[in-house]
């Protein structure tokens, strides 16, 4: 009997194999004459280039903020002379509608919306570089948010963008600012996508998050706080300068390689920690649960410093004052130089370095 049942479940499963082999086939290379039912429901397994679907402009004077909103299509961004936005949304104009813009209040939403059925999404391969282009000008100093469900959000490559506060956010498209942001606040996260940053300033703080992509910046400037996060991706920059930070990745390195100022905590799960020419304005506190730390100290940097390790071994390359010093067995714990803010660097299975 229990062969028989396994024989039957076999069975039942080669037959839906087979089937789902056979539609896929079918969509693949269906015959000429049954195209023009699946183009009536709206289903095509044609790439299409994407075509200019609507153009318009708008005035940027008294304008405060500015908004964008995307499903799949890549959001680009250029600065140009005057005070003029103009926006063009390129696709499948017999598969996309038209975006729709909202304006008042010093205001202007420019969003894009799926009318589509589930069934369309699934068996529609889609169009070749779909987008929506904004035109800013470059004097314009407002707000800027701007969002992609799976499109990527690409800012200037060559001139930096000078705005307001500024959210950036995607689900499965990555993040390009090359050329930097200038503004007052900054929050950028993505699901599944990077995040690629020039030097940044902002007045008031900075956030970037991202679940499962990483995270590279060139140089972050605030005079508030700065938090980056990722979960299965890693965390490099040159430098952060700040008053206080939080850096944490659970599965991904932490890199600072040419220099971290203030205060604040630097943790991995399963990842190692690189600082180089850290300056302590504050306390500090790094840990890495499986993965080495290599912390090293800007010229003349003193500190109060306690290392500790379950199964990693602990050096530390500056002169460790023996007043008030202490080591026991994988604990130790010392003044560099002429003391300052306490730091603490602590793993459970990895070394720990500080230079």
């Amino acid at each position: 009997m229990k062969n028989r049942v396994i024989l039957l479940g076999a069975i039942v499963w080669g037959l839906l194999g087979l089937l789902l082999l056979g539609v896929l086939v079918y969509f693949l290379v269906r015959p000429a004459g049954v195209n023009d039912f699946w183009e009536g429901i709206g289903v095509s397994n044609n790439w299409t280039e994407a075509s200019l679907i609507r153009e318009a402009q708008y005035s940027a004077a008294g304008l405060e903020a500015f908004g964008a909103n995307a499903i799949a299509e890549n959001v680009v961004v250029r600065l140009v002379p005057g005070d003029t936005i103009a926006v063009r949304q390129y696709g499948n104009p017999d598969r996309q509608e038209a975006f729709e813009a909202d304006e008042g209040g010093g205001r202007l939403t420019i969003s894009l919306r799926d009318s589509r059925k589930w069934w369309q999404n699934i068996f529609s391969f889609g169009t070749w570089n779909s987008r929506l282009e904004i035109d800013l000008p470059a004097g314009y100093g407002g707000d800027v948010a701007l969002s992609s469900a799976s499109g990527e959000i690409l800012l200037p490559e060559d001139v930096k963008p000078v705005w307001g506060q500024v959210e950036l956010r995607t689900v499965s498209g990555e993040i390009r600012a090359e050329a930097g942001l200038d503004g007052r606040r900054f929050t950028v996260s993505t699901t599944s996508g990077g995040l690629r940053l020039g030097p940044v300033t902002a007045e008031s703080g900075f956030t970037a998050h991202s679940v499962s992509g990483s995270l590279r910046l060139t140089a972050v400037n605030t005079q508030g706080t700065a938090s980056l996060r990722t979960t299965s991706g890693s965390i490099q920059a040159e430098t952060l300068s700040c008053l206080e930070y939080d850096v944490h990745s659970i599965s991904g390195g932490v890199s600072f390689t040419a220099g971290l100022s203030g205060q604040g905590n630097l943790k991995t799960t399963s990842g190692s920690i690189r600082v180089t020419g850290a300056a302590l304005t504050g306390g500090v506190s790094v840990h890495s649960t499986s993965g080495s730390v290599q912390f090293g100290l800007t010229a003349g940097q003193g500190c109060e410093l306690r290392m500790s390790s379950v199964s990693g071994s602990l050096r530390c390359e500056q002169p460790l004052l023996s007043d008030g010093g202490e080591s026991r067995g994988n604990e130790t714990a010392g003044r560099v130089g002429d003391g300052g803010p306490p730091l603490t660097i602590s793993t459970t299975s990895g070394s720990i370095r500080v230079e």
